[in-house]
């Protein structure tokens, strides 16, 4: 399977302009990225006719969206620094919210944290409705 890179290059720009194929090229994204979570390369199905063989990688992944990985991290900074807080004053790590599921932010949060190990006990979609509805119910 060729990887990513070199697939796309193959293909006619004008597959990118259909709403369908956007939409399902979406959706097979978002599937290969939940795969990436567990898997180092994963294939990537295109939905469309004559659509090459795909593969991507958490390196190509992690890559690609390092600016949006480190911006993931900001609300962790400036609560730490609105407390007057250092990451060693903070005993427990709770991994909630879709981002929490990447390797790469776990990665960059433990770092961070100067190795603490990440607290994976709460169900992150659940944590994150709770606290939507504790917000609004005030």
């Amino acid at each position: 399977r060729p990887r990513l890179e070199a697939g796309l290059q193959t293909l006619d720009p004008s597959v990118f302009t259909d709403v369908d194929v956007s939409s399902a090229l979406l959706q097979a994204v978002e599937i290969a990225k939940r795969q990436l979570a567990v898997e180092e390369v994963v294939p990537l199905q295109l939905p469309f006719q004559g659509a090459p063989p795909l593969e991507v990688s958490r390196e190509l992944l992690e890559e690609t969206c390092s600016e949006l990985l480190d911006r993931a991290l900001e609300p962790v900074y400036a609560v730490l620094q609105e407390s007057l807080m250092n990451p060693e004053d903070v005993d427990d790590v709770v991994m909630v919210g879709g981002s929490s599921k990447l390797l790469a932010i776990q990665q960059r949060l433990r770092i961070f944290f100067k190795g603490k190990i990440l607290n994976h006990d709460t169900d992150p979609d659940t944590a994150i409705a709770v606290g939507a509805a504790l917000s609004f119910s005030c």
